[in-house]
């Protein structure tokens, strides 16, 4: 009986202690939504060899085109330091680039794994001082739990990058089967149509 008792008591603490963690994940992830959304915006110009108002062109330069969902935030890494003009004056800082596991939904362009999660790299994110976000013009952030049409390249190490405006927007709807379709309708159009562009091209792990 002693041990009857002992075994109910113990799996008790095992629930109350997971759905504690539960919880203060949740708080978590609601506390730093608010402070990012509190942070000032940095936007970088950026030069493109391709209109990014053109979707057409934006697929063509892309080695993939793919809808995908924001599972979590990996980590960010802090690349070329570079120096920006902010509201105090000039500033040098180090690139952020934010890095994301994510769950592929549908392939249009390339065949990226459905079958579980992937690893891409956001140009952009939190600076190394935590004081603002940087960005490119016109560009957003990929927010938790989020779906998003993204066009990404494959850099030389084999990293899934997306860079600049338009790269990424995002998809509202999904839930609702019709819409999809005719959501994903229009972006196989457009990589029918893509304005293929010539560059060295490389190979991600996932090919």
């Amino acid at each position: 009986m002693k041990n009857i008792n002992a075994n109910k008591v113990t799996k008790t603490i095992i629930f109350l202690c997971t759905l504690l963690l539960i919880v203060l994940a949740f708080v978590l992830i609601q506390n730093n939504k608010k402070d990012m959304a509190s942070l000032t915006i940095i936007r970088q110009k950026a030069d493109s060899v391709i209109d990014p108002d053109n979707p057409r062109e934006v697929v063509g330069f892309a080695d993939y085109y793919f809808v995908a969902k924001v599972i979590k935030t990996v980590k960010t890494d802090y690349r070329n330091s570079v120096v920006v003009e902010t509201s105090t004056g000039r500033k040098e800082i180090s690139i952020p680039y934010t890095i994301y596991e994510m769950s592929v939904v549908k392939n249009i362009k390339g065949a990226l794994p459905t079958d579980h999660d992937i690893q891409v790299t956001k140009a952009g994110g939190l600076m190394k001082d935590n004081s603002a976000i940087l960005l490119f013009e016109d560009d957003l952030m990929p927010e938790y739990d989020k779906t998003y049409i993204i066009a990404a390249s494959v850099q030389p190490n084999g990293e899934i990058l997306i860079s600049g405006s338009n790269a990424l927007q995002e998809v509202p709807g999904l839930d609702q089967s019709s819409n999809a379709e005719d959501l994903f309708g229009i972006y196989t159009a457009f990589y029918k149509e893509e304005v293929y562009f010539q560059r060295a091209r490389y190979t991600s792990k996932y090919d």
